[in-house]
């Protein structure tokens, strides 16, 4: 299924937050959007993909084409939540799933 092209076009730039598990923060977390490519904290440049039309909206990072990590993703203005399943594993149902939470703001 196809990006939205508002979506995507919002997720450019430069994010920072913090990661969360088990409401506990974690680590620091940044991401820079760059088209279809993400660099995040703790990882490498990744290809990623949106699905806004879903609720919640989803979002997948890929290394080559292997996916390894399913998301989903909140886009408020400059405020950017995920909440991310386990690397290789299944995508969070919705908000109230365990997961990798991470609350970003865009840097200016």
């Amino acid at each position: 299924m196809p990006d939205s092209p508002l979506d995507l076009d919002k997720l450019q730039g430069s994010w920072s937050g913090a990661w969360e598990v088990g409401g506990h923060q974690i680590s620091a977390a940044w991401m820079t959007v760059a088209g279809d490519r993400a660099s995040r904290s703790g990882g490498a440049e990744e290809r990623f993909t949106i699905d806004p039309t879903r609720e919640p909206r989803q979002i997948d990072f890929y290394a080559g084409d292997t996916c390894v990590c399913r998301g989903i993703y909140s886009l408020d203005g400059d405020l950017l939540t995920l909440l991310l399943g386990p690397h290789g594993g299944g995508r969070p149902l919705d908000w109230n799933s365990d997961g990798s939470f991470v609350q970003m703001s865009r840097c200016r």
